[in-house]
């Protein structure tokens, strides 16, 4: 796996969010191995946790 650098990174067009008619709720195995497939067919992949970040040293989730 490479981490992208600031320089690189730079390079990415801005992320102007997802429509509701791509997110997909898998609910069984098919829909669950077409995703892996897609998945697998890009090289960049990214997850949006909407947690927050912790920024103090020792500091832990609750």
């Amino acid at each position: 796996m490479e981490w992208l650098s600031k320089e690189k990174f730079r390079y990415f067009p801005i992320y102007e969010g997802i429509s509701f008619e791509n997110i997909s709720v898998i609910k069984n195995q098919w829909p669950a191995l077409k995703a892996v497939k897609v998945i697998k067919e890009n090289t960049v992949l990214g997850f949006d946790t909407e947690s927050k970040p912790i920024s103090k040293k020792g500091e832990t989730r609750k």
